[in-house]
């Protein structure tokens, strides 16, 4: 049987790894928005 602090450590682990997946994911769609705004022509910005 599981114990209390076997899944207290499973649930903390489960939390940090989606936390990192988040920050992961805002670095990444800044860096791709950062692209496309710099890629765009200097008349075409709104």
């Amino acid at each position: 049987m599981i114990k209390d602090v076997q899944l207290a450590i499973l649930a903390n682990m489960l939390g940090v790894s989606l936390f990192l997946l988040v920050l992961y994911h805002c670095q990444q769609s800044q860096e791709a928005g950062m692209k496309v705004a710099l890629s765009l022509p200097q008349g075409s910005r709104t």
